[in-house]
């Protein structure tokens, strides 16, 4: 049984998925599916996807609207494992961003999001730090921010779908 679905949602990024691609297959941890949630791009998404080859890849065509957020959502709906993952197709991880996530949800935690490195064209980059965990409570991100990126966020599937998912208001 696969242990992570991973969604990523996608328009028109055909240039960047292969790298977000290319970081989930060399996750240390392999029990993992991806969901690749295509807003009808008109770019060669489709190719960038069908040339990996990659079995545990699953695309499906879906009309967003403009909202990310029901891309997400429909992904989520696909889900089957007990643990999801949220990737932007033009976002990539490290290699054992799943394996160490992982670690923190079998020791009991129900979301895992970790800081991140934003890196521009010119190779400059900036470390983003999600937090503290204080500002992780339900009534804050509710109703104060949000502290929490999907590229960052591993949670246990039962709880998102208890959530009901995403919002999608525009």
């Amino acid at each position: 049984m696969t242990a992570v679905d991973i969604v990523i949602p996608t328009y028109n990024h055909a240039r960047f998925i292969g790298d977000a691609l290319r970081s989930v297959i060399a996750q240390s941890f392999g029990s993992w599916r991806a969901i690749i949630v295509n807003n009808f791009s008109t770019d060669d998404t489709h190719d960038v996807v069908a040339s990996f080859a990659e079995p545990r890849f699953t695309i499906v065509d879906f009309a967003n609207h403009g909202i990310i957020a029901a891309a997400r959502h429909h992904g989520l709906s696909l889900a089957t494992a007990p643990y999801v993952a949220f990737l932007d197709s033009d976002d990539s991880w490290y290699p054992r961003k799943l394996e160490r996530c992982l670690a923190s949800l079998d020791d009991g935690a129900d979301v895992v999001c970790h800081g991140e490195r934003w890196t521009s064209a010119d190779g400059t980059y900036r470390d983003v730090v999600y937090g503290p965990e204080r500002n992780a409570r339900y009534s804050r991100l509710r109703c104060r921010h949000n502290c929490v990126s999907t590229s960052a966020g591993v949670a246990r599937r039962a709880l998102l779908a208890e959530l009901r998912g995403f919002d999608e208001r525009p």
